[in-house]
């Protein structure tokens, strides 16, 4: 796809695989200025004001819900990497998203409109209520991406890493122009709409490398005992995420109330950039 557009790869496998990062995270970066843009100029700052808080609480969501599995499946595929340490990782990505959709159940059904009604306060609509669920649903796409992104990782399979972030990437773009004539819930999809399409890929390309036949028989028990050992080691981590994401939403939240949303707007849009 890089040489499509023009790239020229060195010969050292190396430099290759470090090319192929590079250049996709600067593609992306473009592509993510560009979206913003066009937010922007259709939305005005008013936009900008809630995609910025919805970000934040989509990364609030990915970061707690990855549940530490990123972590574990970089160091455990480095030190193995033999077929029974591979059918043990996917076994476990099965569990931790079994794991991760129950709790943004949970969530959803007792605390979604709370969130809501905190982040918006005397502002809030059954529309941003609405849009709040999404971006919460988004969060868990998101985390559900991290974790399949960090099987490529640990596998060494710089290509399709690749091949999926472009595709994330371009796809987030060109969806933004149909997700702003939709306002706040349109705004909330741009949050993980993206990492769904960028999924589809990935799961073709996880099918195409290690089969499905680990999902004819997957041993919860073996797969809960591995998430615990790496669950409550990773804790620190997801809490310095919660942290950094929350101070940030619960600052954008403050600066809506007190000095409205085009001040919240002009900040999100400077965080941005930065």
């Amino acid at each position: 796809m890089l040489k499509a557009l023009g790239f020229k790869l060195p010969a050292n496998p190396l430099l290759q695989v470090l090319g192929l990062t590079s250049s996709a995270t600067v593609i992306s970066l473009l592509f993510a200025v560009l979206g913003n843009k066009v937010i922007s100029l259709s939305l005005g700052t008013a936009g900008i004001a809630e995609l910025g808080m919805f970000r934040a609480l989509g990364g609030i969501v990915a970061g707690l819900l990855s549940l530490g599995y990123t972590n574990w499946i970089n160091q455990e595929i480095s030190l193995r990497s033999d077929a029974e340490t591979k059918h043990r990782v996917l076994q476990t990505f099965i569990v931790v998203t079994a794991v991760q959709i129950v709790a943004l159940g949970g969530v959803l059904l007792f605390a979604s409109g709370l969130i809501a009604d905190f982040l918006f306060d005397a502002a809030i609509t059954d529309s941003l209520r609405f849009a709040v669920q999404i971006v919460l649903v988004m969060g868990l796409v998101n985390a559900i991406m991290q974790n399949v992104l960090s099987i490529f990782r640990g596998e060494g399979l710089a290509y399709d890493l690749t091949k999926i972030q472009l595709l994330t990437s371009i796809s987030s773009f060109l969806l933004v122009f149909a997700f702003v004539r939709l306002s706040s819930t349109g705004l909330a999809l741009t949050i993980g709409a993206g990492g769904i399409v960028g999924g589809s890929l990935a799961t073709v390309l996880l099918g195409r490398r290690f089969g499905f036949h680990f999902l004819t028989h997957i041993d919860w028990s073996g797969g809960f005992k591995t998430m615990r050992r790496f669950l409550i080691p990773s804790l620190m981590i997801m809490l310095q995420v919660f942290g950094a994401y929350g101070a940030l939403l619960g600052a954008q939240s403050i600066l809506r109330r007190a000095f409205g949303a085009d001040a919240l707007g002009n900040f999100n849009a400077a965080h941005m950039v930065v």
